[in-house]
């Protein structure tokens, strides 16, 4: 199941303008399809058609949440997100896990970083316990390259400010 996964998802025409010497079959989307751990955020992304910008453009530091990540949403919330009337959080909680511009793991600092959502993530380094932690959410497994662009797999799904589930329709 999760060898046909890529497949599907490389088009031979994407370019990748600001990746030279890469191939668009690398990039972020590809990359987090090929992952098993990321199809609830593959199939969010597609949904919204944030894929398809994060196929061609870049370079993007992700922080993706696991489908435990998103599993662990209080119990509703994820059906509640893929419905068309709540398509704008469902955008505004996928653009809080973008930063533009590639960043490593030992290129985070601790502070504040500023997502395409306009709203900064807290990054903390815990530098003895070699632990990288974003809001309240773990980095549970860092550097995963694509072509345009860097993953962190994080255990949260990260929550803009302000932003009120109870509220979704």
């Amino acid at each position: 199941m999760g060898r046909n996964s890529n497949v599907s998802q490389t088009t031979p025409n994407t370019q990748t303008p600001q990746t030279s010497g890469t191939t668009a079959a690398n990039n972020l989307v590809a990359v987090a399809t090929s992952n098993q751990s990321f199809s609830t955020l593959t199939s969010l992304l597609k949904a919204t058609g944030l894929a398809e910008s994060l196929q061609k453009r870049g370079p993007y530091t992700v922080f993706a949440p696991t489908n435990e990540a998103f599993a662990a949403l209080p119990q509703g919330i994820l059906k509640k997100l893929q419905q068309p009337e709540n398509s704008e959080v469902l955008m505004q909680i996928l653009m809080y896990h973008l930063v533009p511009g590639q960043q490593t793991a030992k290129q985070l600092s601790a502070g504040e970083l500023e997502t395409l959502a306009d709203r900064p993530v807290n990054i903390q380094i815990d530098p003895n316990g070699n632990q990288i932690s974003v809001n309240d959410a773990r980095v549970i497994q860092s550097n995963i390259q694509a072509s345009n662009g860097i993953i962190h797999a994080v255990n949260e799904v990260l929550l803009p400010p302000n932003l009120d589930l109870s509220q979704l329709q």
